[in-house]
């Protein structure tokens, strides 16, 4: 855990302020699919973890045969002593080692930072119309030098005149494992250590009485990682012997 030590830049149209309050951050990464790197066809895409799995970060053997791409998704968890709600989030996907990103678009895959920024009934008359309605965030992009993965930030939009359709004042605060912000993909050949780390910066909550979006210099961020395990020879050598006390049991 480590605490937020600088400033968001303000949100377009919102007011912007400094707090000592501990909101909590806290990213989940999950390895959900392996895709073919030739076609990065979704048809063909092989699920590796379930979203609600406490393992989902962690991937032990590759799926699939050869070199294959991995999705990883990044949701946040968000929690606030007095009820406020998630604000904005900036953060570096870095270091990332033992896994390469792809060079070129193909299918799925991506090169960059994919957001998740769907569109919602804003104007509340029953049709999510992206023409009418509002997106999710205010921003959800990597801000920084393109595709780095380095300063991405995520904001909201003031909740001024919101209606039950609104999804932001409940963002990091569902059911494990939390609300979905973005993906990358990264190419691992299972034959090295992996790991894609989540490195917040900065953090900031929405106070709706205010309609304030605020810096919280005390709020606790908890980094996580994607973690591309190769087993220890010793245990290649235990699965082994297993595999052959299976064909010896099915013989006899």
């Amino acid at each position: 855990m480590k605490f937020a030590k600088f400033m968001l830049t303000a949100a377009a149209g919102m007011a912007i302020a400094s707090s000592a309050y501990a909101s909590t951050y806290t990213i989940k990464p999950v390895i959900s699919r392996s895709f073919d790197p030739a076609t990065g066809s979704t048809a063909t895409a092989l699920t590796v973890n379930s979203p609600t799995s406490a393992t989902a970060n962690t991937i032990n053997a590759p799926v699939g045969s050869g070199n294959r791409v991995y999705q990883v998704d990044f949701y946040i968890q968000f929690s606030d002593p007095t009820n406020n709600n998630f604000g904005a989030l900036n953060m570096d996907l870095s270091p990332i080692t033992g896994v390469t990103r792809p060079a070129a678009q193909v299918g799925s895959i991506r090169t960059g930072w994919l957001a998740n920024n769907p569109f919602w009934d804003s104007d509340n008359d029953g049709t999510v119309d992206p023409a009418n309605d509002a997106r999710t965030y205010g921003d959800n992009a990597d801000l920084g030098t393109a595709n780095d993965l380095v300063g991405i930030v995520l904001d909201i939009d003031p909740l001024v005149a919101t209606n039950a359709n609104d999804p932001r004042p409940t963002l990091g605060k569902v059911a494990s494992p939390g609300s979905l912000l973005g993906s990358i993909w990264v190419t691992w050949n299972g034959t090295a250590q992996g790991k894609v780390t989540a490195d917040l910066k900065q953090g900031g909550f929405y106070n709706p009485t205010t309609n304030l979006l605020v810096s919280d210099l005390a709020a606790a961020l908890n980094d996580s990682a994607a973690n591309f395990n190769v087993p220890e020879p010793s245990s290649i050598a235990l699965l082994g012997l297993g595999g052959l006390a299976a064909i010896r049991r099915r013989r006899a």
